[in-house]
């Protein structure tokens, strides 16, 4: 289900086209060399098989119609110029055999918990991995990623027969696919279940010693099979074959593969090329990405809490097995989340059919303990547990599968626009998102460049569309390490807040969205609220022509200090000396904000923050910073560290370093009782220095009427 049309993943074009490419050289050359080795070429010696049966139709249906005019199979495979366009029956039928190995998948999880534990914990931990959200999403994809979670999962069979019956077949087996599942990435994994299998068998004796040499030694012949014409051909191949892992190394390099080449230089230099230091194995950082990813999305939080227990589960009951079913799943995670700079959620594919099998086996092992005592109602309870364990992965993979089979998003997009903004309308936009042809002139927005409400008013446009999905991914990075982000610092991080400002003051004329698992971004789409007219009652005012206004002005720190701190400065000013001076010389994700005491307000006034803001040094148009922010609460209690119900925001200063003007006006809301001015700085640079002066909080004239 959702696999046409769905969205196109980054990586499938690339499958697609040695597939093409694969399937017309046999054809047209008796060339079966796939002459690309990035994915290995069992993926494209797969995704080529349907073009056989689909363009063999054709030609019959051909060779019928115009028998006259239709030549060899050959030439009229030539004729179609296959690699020129998308034939979605072919790419249908490409996705579906993607889906039908992860349906495999969970065929081979259940023989592996079956012949390990019982045949319910099978169908418990196979129930778990075929509705597990991130297992569901990649099998709709023409990737190798799930293919490889299919074979190691296969190996790991193999492995299980090969000690529970000692038989040489089980060995060779578990050898030859350890070496196959290899070449689909050059990734290893298999391997290192090896030894922890050889060590389960009971019978250690001459034949348990000649088995698993033999066993290595058929690893060989499994990565011949993977990727034959890297053997066959290896004059032409191999430096296709080191420059893909070159290009591959610009993401997925880390000590192991750096110590990995030097270990090759070493031997050819003959000793001459000294072995890198071993403190380069000291990992640099822990990214808590797949663990979040898993924890929320892709797994869920019940299911994530059973397969800890099932950890649990495994130490008192099973501990024997255990470094065999974890070995694989914990060097996995810890190998991404410690070394690998890049950050793709498919790399978190091997984990889940071991998470599946946790799952199934604490959930048996749960049954077994509550059936074998008094305890009441002990099946509405343990249903009850299923059904916490299993409602978010059913739910997730089954919406996103259904949304996925809709029309893409930013189709749907394309359509609402045409129908709902006029032609030849300023549109601001933010991300990508496609715009029907012709008729709109649009202005890019960047959050370190034009973003927040009074930036795009000041060019003019009256909408506003952004891309939220392209918006956090790009600029919220520094996020990334944290398992939950910090909402004092997260809500406060600039893009952040500018959402938070469109959420509380634009008009939202439409959301787009999919389900969380579909893979496609959420597009928001807002009319800027109307502009005010700049307040002309001053109620504060903070001109700092002595040391006494800044009382009226505090830091707010935030739970990460960056290095930052306020003082008066008696030599810089703005139209006469003296000015708050804010100075940061690091910054702990984001830099703390100067805020006012809290001032009342009257329900439906406008208030305009005005101030003369300078900083130490020029600043690009992508540098932009600098500003004044206006939070109004509705309750007095209110966690003025994070945004209020309605934030306002001015435009953030650029150019020399000379005094400029902002200002921001905002209607408080109806059940405002105060409010909050802020003076902040993003911290476009790591270093710095910012004079606000001249502060004033001006109260509108015309005032709501007094509700008696």
């Amino acid at each position: 289900m959702g696999l046409i049309p769905n969205e196109l993943h980054a990586d499938e074009p690339w499958v697609e086209k040695y597939a093409g490419e694969l399937f017309y050289n046999i054809v047209t050359k008796a060339d079966f060399d796939p002459h690309d080795y990035k994915y290995g070429s069992f993926i494209y010696y797969l995704e080529a098989l349907p073009y056989f049966p689909i363009m063999s139709m054709k030609y019959i249906s051909e060779s019928i119609l115009n028998p006259n005019t239709t030549g060899s199979f050959r030439d009229f495979v030539i004729s179609m110029k296959i690699l020129d366009q998308r034939n979605m029956t072919i790419f249908w039928m490409q996705r579906a055999q993607i889906a039908l190995i992860g349906g495999l998948s969970v065929l081979v999880i259940y023989q592996i918990v079956k012949k390990l534990f019982h045949k319910h914990a099978a169908l418990l931990a196979a129930f778990t991995l075929a509705v597990l959200p991130l297992h569901v999403r990649e099998s709709h994809y023409i990737v190798p990623d799930l293919a490889i979670t299919f074979f190691i999962s296969l190996s790991i069979l193999f492995m299980v027969n090969l000690f529970q019956t000692g038989k040489l077949k089980w060995y060779i087996l578990s050898g030859f696919m350890i070496g196959f599942s290899s070449t689909l990435k050059y990734f290893p994994l298999a391997l290192l279940a090896y030894p922890f299998a050889l060590l389960l068998v009971k019978k250690k004796d001459w034949y348990w010693i000649r088995n698993s040499m033999i066993g290595i030694v058929s690893i060989l012949p499994g990565a011949f099979a993977g990727v034959p014409y890297l053997f066959l051909n290896p004059q032409t191949n191999i430096p296709v074959f080191q420059k893909g892992v070159e290009t591959a190394l610009n993401w997925y390099r880390t000590p192991f593969t750096e110590y990995a080449s030097a270990i090759v230089l070493f031997i050819r230099s003959k000793g001459q090329e000294p072995l890198p230091d071993l403190s380069i194995f000291i990992p640099p950082r822990f990214t808590r990405y797949y663990l979040t990813l898993l924890f929320y999305r892709g797994f869920g939080v019940f299911p994530s809490i059973a397969a800890l227990m099932g950890i649990f589960s495994l130490l008192i009951l099973h501990h024997k097995k255990i470094l065999f079913i974890m070995i694989i799943p914990i060097f996995s995670f810890l190998y991404f989340s410690l070394y690998i700079p890049a950050l793709y959620e498919r790399q978190a594919d091997t984990l889940l059919p071991f998470l599946a099998l946790l799952v199934g086996v604490f959930l048996w092992s749960l049954w077994r303990f509550m059936a074998s005592r008094p305890i009441p109602y002990k099946r509405t309870i343990f249903l009850i547990i299923l059904i916490l364990v299993f409602y978010y992965p059913f739910t997730q993979s089954f919406a996103s599968s259904w949304a996925c089979g809709k029309p893409h998003i930013f189709q749907e997009s394309a359509i609402w626009i045409s129908r709902n903004i006029p032609s030849k309308s300023v549109v601001a936009f933010k991300g990508y998102m496609p715009f029907p042809q012709g008729g709109y002139e649009l202005i890019p927005l960047l959050p370190n460049d034009i973003f927040s409400i009074e930036e795009v008013r000041s060019t003019g446009a009256p909408f506003a569309f952004i891309n939220i999905y392209d918006t956090l991914i790009g600029y919220t990075n520094e996020f990334i390490s944290f398992f939950i982000k910090p909402t004092d610092l997260y809500q406060n991080y600039y893009p952040v807040l500018a959402l938070h400002e469109y959420r509380s003051r634009a008009n939202l004329l439409q959301e787009l969205s999919r389900p969380a698992m579909c893979n496609q971004p959420q597009l928001v789409y807002y009319q800027l609220p109307p502009a005010l007219p700049n307040g002309k009652n001053p109620i504060i005012y903070s001109l700092f022509d002595s040391n006494s206004d800044m009382n009226y002005w505090h830091l707010q720190e935030y739970s990460k200090k960056s290095k930052a701190d306020i003082l008066y400065s008696a030599e810089e000013g703005s139209t006469s000396k003296g000015s708050l001076q804010f100075t940061w010389s690091s910054i702990n994700y984001t830099l703390p904000r100067i805020v006012s005491d809290k001032i009342r307000v009257t329900p439906g006034a406008a208030y305009t923050a005005a101030a003369q803001i300078k900083s130490d040094t020029s600043l690009k148009e992508t540098e932009r910073d600098g500003f004044l922010r206006i939070d109004f609460y509705e309750n007095e209690n209110a966690n003025t560290v994070l945004p209020g119900p309605v934030t306002a925001l001015s435009p953030r200063i650029y150019g020399d370093f000379e005094w400029k003007q902002v200002a921001v006006t905002a209607k408080a809301p109806a059940n405002a009782l105060f409010m909050i001015v802020s003076l902040q700085v993003n911290g476009s640079k790591p270093e710095g220095t910012f004079y606000f002066d001249d502060i004033l909080l001006l109260q509108s004239n015309e005032l709501p009427p007094l509700q008696i």
